[in-house]
């Protein structure tokens, strides 16, 4: 058995990561990028459907339109930044976002249906009724 023996960090470090801890992350474009809400998108044999996890947002405040085939969900939420307090560490905010997604050809736009309910947003995106196609048949020639 061998013994390793512990190297300890210099003293600058533990101050640095100290440091780092007590930012106001959401401050840094950086890590402004991943302030997005996910999204789970299912398909069944009748629609699409999308969930999007927006917990901290009214209703009212979030917005939901279809312009050239493209659906787009948004929150446009003020934020008072101009508060006194100072945090530790801030891991969540509820500002604004947006998230555009391709409707596809199947889908009867003007049945879209939208539902916020417990931090989900459900949006259902019903497909196109299509002409049932008949099997192929064939015709025997007199």
């Amino acid at each position: 058995m061998n013994l390793v023996r512990r190297q300890t960090a210099p003293s600058w470090i533990p101050s640095l990561v100290e440091e780092w801890l007590q930012r106001d992350t959401i401050q840094y474009p950086a890590f402004q990028a991943n302030q997005r809400p996910a999204v789970n998108i299912q398909e069944t044999e009748k629609a699409f459907i999308l969930d999007l996890a927006a917990p901290g947002f009214n209703k009212k405040d979030l917005v939901v339109t279809v312009e050239n085939d493209l659906l787009s969900i948004g929150s446009e939420v003020e934020t008072n930044d101009e508060s006194d307090t100072t945090y530790t560490r801030r891991e969540y905010s509820y500002k604004g976002f947006r998230r555009t997604f391709s409707i596809p050809e199947n889908v009867e736009q003007k049945k879209i249906e939208a539902h916020y309910n417990e931090g989900v947003l459900k949006i259902t995106l019903p497909k196109k009724e299509v002409d049932k196609v008949t099997a192929e048949r064939t015709i025997r020639v007199r």
